[in-house]
């Protein structure tokens, strides 16, 4: 990979992604629940997708990427990844998109570490603010209805 240079375009159909179920998640997000259980309900899991699209350029043994975009069941994620392979590190961030949620703040997972097991650390407070708004103006707005 050190003497690769240029850029590899990727087109993936009709996959899996393990470690995540999304729709488990997108399912649970009309319910009353706090962000650990939501996140709870898809850890481990597995996420069929319909599409990875995305460039990576190659250079000095670095594969970066700025628009991996994976549509799956439940949701849709936009990427932005750098495997060093020399030095065996990812950095990288993840928006996540939930179908259950259109327009809301995407969970972000940020990886940082070894490729084999990088670091997730996850920003959720956007999310997390978005979810109490809706689910507090949820039973607000149905009390007005005749």
């Amino acid at each position: 990979m050190a003497t690769l240079t240029g850029d590899v375009t990727l087109h993936g159909r009709d996959g899996t992604l393990s470690g995540i179920d999304v729709k488990a998640v997108s399912d649970h997000l009309d319910r009353p629940t706090d962000l650990v259980a939501l996140i709870r309900a898809g850890a481990g899991g597995r996420t069929p997708f319909t599409a990875l699209d995305g460039r990576f350029h190659l250079a000095d043994g670095i594969a970066a990427t700025q628009d991996l975009r994976i549509r799956m069941d439940g949701g849709e994620a936009m990427a932005m990844l750098r495997v060093d392979w020399s030095r065996q590190l990812l950095t990288g961030r993840v928006d996540l998109h939930f179908a259950g949620m259109p327009g809301g703040p995407p969970l972000v997972m940020r990886l940082d570490g070894p490729t084999a097991a990088p670091r997730v650390i996850l920003e959720a407070n956007a999310l997390e603010q978005y979810l109490t708004q809706h689910r507090s103006a949820a039973p607000a707005a149905s009390a007005h209805q005749p």
